[in-house]
C-alpha cells in the first residue's frame, strides 16, 4: 500500500520514456479527475508545480465549463488541465487510456492517482425519507427514476472500470461520496469485493485542505484503492466549536 497523500509517491524514479524522446520532464505527474464538479481534488494536485490532470465530466456547453470550473482556477493551475467533456457512462478502461495517451505522452499505468466523487443527488438521505428519485437502492417507477437510473448506469459503468484498472495497475484510486444509499449499492458492494478496495468516513470539515474554499461538516463515506488502511482521514470531533 502507499500513502494516500500522492505526495508519498516517487513515480519519476519509474518513469520509462516512450520510443520518441520525451517532450515533458520525467518527474510530471499524471492525475484523472472524474466527475471533477469544481474541481477540488484537481486544485489540491496542481499545488505541484510538476501535475497535470485530466478532468472529466459533462457540461452543456463551454460556457458552462467556464463559468462551473475553469472559474476556480489560476491560468497557470487550469494550463496544467486537459478538460473532456463526456458523459462518464461511456468510459470504459480502454476508453480512458485512449483519453490519457490523447492528453500526455504517457500511459494509464504511469498515472498517479484517479478520484471520482459521483453525483450524490438521487442516493441522499437529506430528503428525510422521501427521496423523490428512488425508494431505499431501488429508482422509483416512471419519470421520478429516470435521474436515478441514469446515476446507476453511470456508476456501475465507473466503478466497474475502476475495479478493471484496480486489478490491472498500482494506480492510488479514491472516491468520495456522502454518506448515503450509495455505499448499499450492488456496484459499490462488488467493487469493494475487490481485492484491495475498502470504506473510510471523514468529516470535510475535519479534511479540509489549505485551498479549500467551502468546508462544510459533511459526512462522507471514501472508498480507497493503494491506500493504507491507517489513512488518517478525521471524524469531526466539533475543536472548531461550530
Amino acid at each position: 500500500h502507499i500513502e494516500f497523500d500522492p505526495d508519498s509517491l516517487h513515480i519519476g524514479n519509474n518513469y520509462e520514456l516512450d520510443s520518441a524522446p520525451a517532450t515533458i520532464p520525467a518527474d510530471t505527474e499524471y492525475y484523472v479527475d472524474l466527475a471533477c464538479g469544481t474541481g477540488s481534488f484537481a486544485r489540491s494536485r496542481l499545488q505541484r508545480p510538476n501535475a497535470k490532470v485530466l478532468c472529466i465530466d459533462k457540461k452543456k456547453n463551454q460556457n458552462e465549463i467556464d463559468a462551473t470550473i475553469k472559474a476556480y482556477f489560476t491560468d497557470d493551475k487550469w494550463s496544467r488541465v486537459t478538460y473532456v467533456n463526456m458523459d462518464l457512462t461511456d468510459l470504459t478502461t480502454s476508453k480512458l487510456a485512449k483519453l490519457i495517451s490523447d492528453a500526455w505522452p504517457t500511459r494509464l499505468k504511469k498515472v498517479t492517482a484517479i478520484h471520482y466523487s459521483p453525483p450524490c443527488e438521487t442516493y441522499s438521505y437529506a430528503h428525510h425519507g422521501n427521496n423523490p428519485h428512488r425508494i431505499g437502492k431501488i429508482p422509483r417507477m416512471g419519470s421520478a427514476g429516470i435521474l436515478a437510473r441514469q446515476h446507476d448506469a453511470m456508476n456501475g459503468t465507473v466503478l466497474a472500470t475502476l475495479g478493471e484498472i484496480s486489478m490491472r495497475h498500482n494506480t492510488q484510486i479514491s472516491i468520495e461520496q456522502p454518506v448515503c444509499h450509495f455505499q448499499f449499492m450492488p456496484f459499490t458492494k462488488r467493487l469493494l469485493g475487490r481485492p484491495g478496495w475498502f470504506q473510510k468516513q471523514a468529516d470535510h470539515c475535519s479534511n479540509r485542505g489549505e485551498d479549500d474554499i467551502i468546508f462544510p461538516r459533511k459526512r462522507t463515506d471514501w472508498f480507497l484503492y493503494n491506500v493504507k488502511p491507517d489513512v488518517p482521514l478525521q471524524l469531526c470531533t466539533n475543536n472548531c466549536g461550530d
